[in-house]
């Protein structure tokens, strides 16, 4: 350390000190230039002297004078060597890679010049001495980089960091950004097995849950290959009556390969299916070579029975509507005359075949009692769907024979008719989607009799008279436990399928089809699905999460939020599930901690209440380090670039020693070390004080001056 110079300041203006000091000199001299009794010339002086001496330093003391002595020095950076503990550097050929290491470790301290500190790291960053019994025991099972740049974040004397690793991650984050941040030169020194074992795995399957017989659906498989690009294999889709579908694919270079199947089932009911792959005689193993999973197939084929009092232009439009439904099976029971109907066929066993009644002009005033009973007794027992279309011919006394199953209470009768238009009060709902197309249809009748609704029925739309709303409802569906209806309280409807305009041309025919499929959908089924890829992970796998999701009438809807809570023994983690179209959802995390694991699925869809749907998987408590030991050099690389740094092999580091060593004399700098004295706070300064007055007193109090 060497001397630099002194500065002498003072905190307070400078300006009046001199004056100050001046007339106290002054004020001394006068009192001491005649004396009582009189004294001789050498006491005078030194009694001016002291006096002025304690005067000038109580003066400067006012000033608060401070006094700086500077100092340069050489501060030489620190060199670092991290060096990477995990097992999976020594996994295979451990005494090869043992060696090497401890190899480089030594030619490092031997090398290198300066100050150097060193540290392993896995879990954790821990500062180690080098010495000539010094052993590394590759014994973490936990390689985390974010811990390095939080260890180092604080650090401002180091000239360069060089690390020895494999590059594996198997916690936290690859830290680019954190490691870009430190603002140090990072040398990469690459060690590991640099070969990946060859394999071919079906990573995920992506399907509908639910799906209709006799209906072409998409299954998507993703394929994931290593070191087998080019190979040509077969992909196999397979159900209970077994191949169903066969690909063969060219194994892409980039590791990844995506086949998509058009299924169609045959039969009803939970399908097993299963996507295979062949198999090539490199892969290390065939378990991952097979996805099962499961379909529910659902009928498609709608009976529908229409119940009409009579012939009419409605009837006519409706059956029109339906026909053109390639879904729909359709049966009549049509009443021509009082005692005749279209055909003779046996009404009962329409009526117990069909799954769902369209009831139009019914029941009317020559409706039989026996057909009244039996569709009371089918709606009653086996609960079933109906459309209800009231027209000015349906008798109240014979509907109030129903009226246990139906969604309202007729209280007042009236044969008065008025003509409306619709006004949609319920939006975003599965059976009215074109709203504005609704409110440019043409007027048609509504019953003036007064319904009251009862719990659980929703009102649609009601009728507005020139511009005037209608307290009526004009339409309304119910939805309660396992019964369903929806009732249109108006007639003439069939100019609603006679129009030109292109925004709400096949407006009714798509109202009908989609008021099928709500009625036919059952209440218990179920409409939301998640569900992990698998139920065992390994500790190094991403946990994929697969969702769907259906609307009351089973159509795939793409609007729905699936935010997924992952809970396990102090551990929380929140997701959120991507559409990929088609009621498809999907996500993907990574947790290293092994256990069991369960979630929690909030799903939200518009106009709905939000659905919980719980599960669980497990990761298994592996050894991640013993999962994979391939080296990562592309990420050592990329850490080396990002902060100007060289990446270099285990076997080729020649260069390595020179560049550290220039980093370090670059960055090699002279230090100034200040020492600051406050004299006006040195208790020493106020002793010389005292000292000087007691020694000017006490040469007063000899030569007797008062």
């Amino acid at each position: 350390m060497n001397f630099e110079n002194i500065d002498f300041a003072f905190n307070t203006n400078f300006t009046l000190l001199i004056p100050l000091l001046i007339l106290g000199i002054g004020y001394t001299y006068f009192v001491y230039r005649f004396t009582i009794p009189v004294t001789s010339i050498f006491i005078k002086i030194i009694l001016i002297i002291l006096r002025s001496i304690t005067l000038i330093l109580i003066i400067t003391i006012l000033f608060e004078p401070t006094i700086t002595f500077n100092y340069s020095s050489k501060v030489q950076p620190k060199s670092l060597l991290l060096i990477d503990n995990s097992s999976s550097i020594v996994n295979k050929d451990s005494v090869n890679r043992d060696n090497q290491t401890h190899a480089f470790i030594s030619d490092f301290k031997n090398n290198v010049t300066g100050n150097i500190d060193y540290f392993t790291f896995g879990k954790e960053v821990t500062p180690i001495q080098i010495n000539d019994d010094f052993k590394l025991l590759f014994d973490e099972t936990i390689t985390n980089f974010d811990n390095i740049t939080n260890y180092f974040k604080s650090e401002d004397n180091i000239s360069s960091i060089t690390l020895i690793s494999d590059g594996i991650i198997n916690e936290g984050t690859n830290s680019y950004s954190n490691f870009e941040k430190l603002n140090i030169p990072i040398f990469t020194i690459a060690i590991g097995d640099t070969l990946h074992p060859s394999d071919i795995s079906i990573k995920k399957v992506s399907y509908n849950k639910l799906i209709y017989i006799n209906k072409i659906t998409e299954i998507k498989s993703i394929i994931r290959n290593t070191n087998l690009a080019g190979r040509k294999v077969f992909v196999t889709l397979y159900d209970a009556s077994g191949v169903v579908g066969k690909e063969q694919i060219k194994l892409n270079g980039n590791g990844i390969n995506s086949v998509t199947f058009n299924y169609e089932p045959m039969e009803l009911g939970k399908q097993r299916l299963m996507v295979k792959i062949s198999q090539l005689s490199e892969e290390e193993t065939y378990e991952n070579n097979s996805y099962p999973f499961i379909l529910d197939v659902l009928n498609d084929k709608i009976k529908v029975l229409i119940i009409a009092g009579a012939p009419s232009s409605d009837l006519s439009i409706l059956t029109q509507s339906l026909l053109k439904n390639k879904n729909i099976k359709l049966s009549k029971i049509i009443q021509i005359t009082p005692n005749k109907f279209l055909d003779k066929k046996d009404n009962r066993l329409k009526l117990d075949s069909a799954d769902i009644f369209i009831m139009l002009d019914f029941p009317t005033v020559n409706t039989p009692a026996t057909l009244l009973s039996t569709v009371r007794s089918a709606l009653a027992s086996s609960h079933k769907p109906f459309f209800l279309f009231l027209s000015q011919s349906v008798n109240y006394v014979k509907l109030n024979y129903l009226s246990e199953q139906l969604p309202f209470t007729a209280t007042k009768f009236s044969k008065y008719k008025i003509l409306v238009q619709p006004e949609i009060k319920l939006y975003n709902n599965t059976l009215i989607k074109n709203t504005l197309g609704w409110s440019k249809l043409p007027p048609i009748y509504m019953n003036t009799s007064e319904l009251v609704l009862k719990s659980g029925t929703t009102i649609l739309a009601v009728g507005k008279s020139r511009n005037r709303p209608s307290q009526i409802p004009l339409l309304f569906s119910s939805n309660i436990a396992s019964s369903r209806s929806i009732v249109l309280n108006g007639f003439n409807f069939w100019k609603w399928n006679l129009q030109s305009d292109n925004s709400i041309d096949n407006l009714f025919n798509q109202f009908i089809a989609d008021a099928i499929k709500w009625l036919y959908a059952n209440n218990n089924q179920k409409r939301i699905f998640i569900n992990t890829s698998k139920d065992i992970y390994n500790s190094n796998e991403s946990i994929d999460f697969i969702g769907n999701a259906y609307d009351e009438s089973l159509s795939p809807r793409d609007d729905a939020t699936f935010d997924v809570k992952i809970t396990s023994n102090n551990f929380e983690k929140m997701i959120k599930l991507t559409s990929t179209q088609n009621g498809k959802y999907e996500g993907t995390t990574n947790i290293s901690q092994p256990g069991n694991f369960n979630y929690s699925a909030n799903i939200s869809l518009p106009g709905e209440a939000t659905k919980i749907v719980n599960g669980k998987f497990t990761i298994a408590k592996t050894n991640l380090e013993n999962i994979n030991f391939v080296l990562n050099s592309n990420y050592l690389k990329f850490i080396s670039n990002i902060t100007s740094g060289k990446s270099f092999d285990i076997k080729s580091y020649s260069n390595l020693f020179d560049e550290v060593n220039k980093l370090s004399e670059r960055k090699t700098k002279n230090k100034i070390v200040e020492t600051k004295y406050s004299i006006w706070t040195n208790e020493w300064i106020l002793a010389l004080i005292i000292l000087l007055l007691a020694f000017e007193w006490l040469i007063r109090k000899k030569k007797g001056m008062l």
